[in-house]
């Protein structure tokens, strides 16, 4: 990870059994360190998918940073 990746928007579950929250975390917390602008999303009662990343309050956020980002590129 460097300055130079794009911005990251991770969503996790954190009773995921089939990729541990942590690797998200460890993930999230790289692009910071390296100066990339890079959030968390984290589903307290989701596992590893499930139509509760589909909710709207999910999508709204989603679709918010994909404008900001698509739009300014930053």
């Amino acid at each position: 990870v460097d300055a130079k990746d794009a911005p990251l928007l991770a969503i996790h579950g954190e009773k995921d059994k089939t990729v541990f929250i942590e690797h998200s975390r460890w993930f999230v917390d790289a692009h910071q360190k390296a100066g990339v602008e890079a959030n968390l999303i984290v589903l307290p009662e989701s596992g590893h998918g499930g139509k509760e990343y589909f909710e709207p309050p999910i999508r709204k956020k989603v679709v918010a940073f994909l404008d900001r980002i698509l739009r300014t590129g930053k």
